[in-house]
């Protein structure tokens, strides 16, 4: 990838613009042998992708506003059995108002909308089969489409000497959902692939606070709530969404940190079920080396 960025000032004007441009290649060679018969196979996806953006942004007193535009031609070429190629402009508008609350520096206020792209990564286009074991197996797909997401978010924020909160309503609607279904056969054998749905609907919030805990702890708690809807394929299902996590920064020495991190994520419904809920934990030790931070060293358990 290639990118170029510059900013200007023009009185009260902020402007930011730039370029980029990415080349992203994937080739593949599968050889099998099965019952004394050899197979093999090609596969390779090459995708070029240019984009330019500009941005403005502008203060009026206690108000600040802020508008974007992306603009991307991707083409993509794919070589498997036959050849084929794909090719699609798109634009991803924002748009962001920020303000405080009348005589008050203690309440902050915003109202954001945006548009983003989320491609799928190469396991995903890999479209050669990957045994996890032997009764099951993942298979990806070159012709997934990226996902496009609009997401509209109303955000206050409180701040207090010691401890900012954060309560953040928003809304967001899923173009072409990349999800995992699985199919199986007569003998038993499931095979895991990955197809767009139409489009999934979320409305909830996240909520998050931090809090300096004297001059050497600082705790962060943190959760998300909201409710989903997916459609496509014949599939719908819709269902609330939970997590949670809280993260304790601990200063034990001048350059030595503690971290302790805990997460927490609720069942989740799925097109052909669900998925459990989980729990991960993590403890890290950072002690940074020289008095000007020249290099890190992590313990991550």
């Amino acid at each position: 990838a290639v990118q170029a960025d510059a900013g200007l000032t023009m009185g009260a004007v902020t402007l930011e613009f730039g370029q980029k441009a990415q080349l992203r290649t994937l080739r593949t060679r599968f050889e099998t042998e099965h019952e004394g018969m050899e197979s093999s196979g090609l596969f390779r996806h090459s995708e070029r992708v240019l984009a330019g953006y500009a941005s403005a942004h502008r203060a009026f007193g206690v108000v600040q506003l802020q508008a974007g535009l992306r603009v991307e031609a991707e083409r993509t070429r794919i070589i498997m059995d036959v050849e084929e190629e794909h090719a699609a402009v798109r634009m991803f508008p924002s748009l962001l108002l920020q303000w405080q609350h009348p005589g008050s520096d203690r309440v902050r206020y915003r109202v954001s909308w945006g548009r983003r792209l989320q491609r799928p990564t190469a396991a995903e286009l890999n479209p050669f089969s990957m045994g996890e074991d032997d009764m099951n197996s993942f298979v990806g797909n070159p012709l997934l489409r990226p996902e496009q997401s609009d997401q509209l978010e109303l955000g206050v924020e409180f701040i207090a000497p010691r401890t900012t909160a954060q309560v953040t309503p928003f809304l967001r609607i899923t173009n072409d959902p990349i999800r995992p279904i699985k199919a199986v056969s007569q003998s038993g054998q499931a095979t895991t692939s990955l197809q767009n749905l139409a489009r999934t609907r979320a409305a909830g919030s996240d909520i998050s606070t931090r809090t300096a805990l004297g001059d050497r702890f600082t705790l962060t708690l943190a959760a998300s709530l909201f409710h989903m809807v997916t459609e496509g394929l014949d599939y719908r299902n819709d269902g609330v969404y939970a997590t949670a996590r809280a993260n304790l920064d601990a200063q034990v020495a001048p350059r030595t940190l503690v971290q302790l991190y805990l997460y927490r994520r609720g069942t989740q419904a799925i097109e052909q079920g669900e998925i459990l809920p989980v729990t991960t934990t993590e403890m890290a030790l950072t002690h940074r080396l020289g008095s000007r931070d020249q290099g890190r060293l992590t313990l991550r358990l």
